[in-house]
């Protein structure tokens, strides 16, 4: 097999591992840069328990390492793209 069919097998696979332990689609970006022991630390701290409906957006300035910061935005706004592309042509 080709290295760039190897790292897709195993990048969706991970991607599917961090899926079902973290849903939201923002801490699966930081889990996939930083790692899970690094997202789940943020979790843990508090860092995105405010309950409204603005969170966890409203704390991704408060995320400590600025390369998982514009990790973290640039992986939510292709996901944005993407849905609401997809949500069109449903």
């Amino acid at each position: 097999q080709l290295k760039v069919e190897k790292n897709l097998k195993y990048g969706n696979k991970h991607l599917n591992f961090l899926e079902v332990r973290l849903k939201n689609p923002l801490f699966i970006a930081y889990a996939y840069n930083g790692g899970i022991g690094f997202t789940k630390r943020m979790l843990k701290s508090g860092l995105f328990s405010k309950q409204n409906r603005f969170e966890p957006f409203l704390s991704m300035e408060l995320v400590p390492y600025d390369e998982s910061k514009k990790y973290g935005k640039k992986v939510l706004l292709n996901y944005l793209i993407y849905k609401n592309h997809l949500d069109k042509s449903s």
